[in-house]
């Protein structure tokens, strides 16, 4: 648990670098008259983001390199998966693409969950807060492993994206962790808990937990797209910003 810990702290730092990173550059350029089009920001933001990954992992990797390499950069979690995508190829006998999830699948899911967002907040860096909220629950969400914890770690985030649906999650993740610690500490008190798996009413619940996270993820990326249809109309039709624009439309 303290490695998954580790991990998502030191992912959220060099999100946070980068999201910064973009953001600043981004509303630099929003000046500029072909704002759009300047590849100085982009390279610039990546530097950024370069820069936080040297400060947050050089230091683990040259001091515990082998122990970082198979317990971080290779954890493929832990036992059978009963969340989400996996539980549902359960069903299904394990067909290809679960075991590919589990195995190098899992890099394109990391990727997949930080490029989208990064792309988001560069055309509109005021929605940074929402595109990492975006972030976490995609990962969540696409996410091979599964542990109890991770329905906590998501709460947060949820509500970056939308408050009713966020609620219902917290709410349901609660019952589902309640009924869970209750059947692994054989009822009260929790004094110690083994873990036994999830059955019955508690798969049910850790699918739905896990389809409520999906559409967390749909409304998140329509927020910050309709954010910034609203913003960017606002923008170009006033101010020196919005001249430029137009100015380099006319010109292109």
């Amino acid at each position: 648990m303290f490695t998954s810990l580790n991990v998502v702290r030191m992912a959220a730092v060099d999100w946070d670098w980068t999201s910064r990173s973009a953001t600043r550059w981004r509303r630099r350029d929003i000046g500029t008259r072909c704002s759009v089009r300047a590849p100085a920001g982009i390279g610039i933001a990546g530097a950024g983001f370069a820069a936080a990954v040297a400060i947050t992992w050089l230091p683990a990797l040259i001091a515990h390199g082998q122990a970082v390499r198979e317990h971080v950069l290779g954890y493929a979690g832990s036992g059978i998966s009963q969340w989400g995508l996996i539980q549902i190829g359960h069903a299904f006998d394990d067909p290809w693409w679960a075991d590919f999830l589990t195995g190098a699948g899992r890099f394109p899911v990391v990727l997949l969950c930080a490029l989208v967002p990064a792309a988001l907040v560069w055309r509109r860096p005021a929605m940074a807060a929402e595109a990492v909220g975006l972030s976490l629950v995609s990962f969540l969400f696409l996410s091979p492993a599964f542990g109890c914890q991770y329905l906590v770690w998501a709460v947060a985030a949820a509500y970056l994206l939308n408050f009713g649906w966020a609620t219902a999650y917290n709410l349901g993740a609660g019952l589902v962790l309640f009924k869970i610690y209750t059947r692994w500490a054989h009822g009260f008190p929790w004094n110690h808990a083994d873990y036994w798996g999830l059955v019955g009413v508690e798969l049910i619940g850790a699918l739905l937990l896990w389809g409520s996270l999906g559409v967390l993820a749909v409304l998140g990326v329509r927020r910050i797209l309709r954010s910034e249809d609203r913003g960017e109309r606002g923008e170009r039709g006033t101010g020196a910003g919005g001249a430029d624009e137009r100015a380099c439309a006319t010109s292109g």
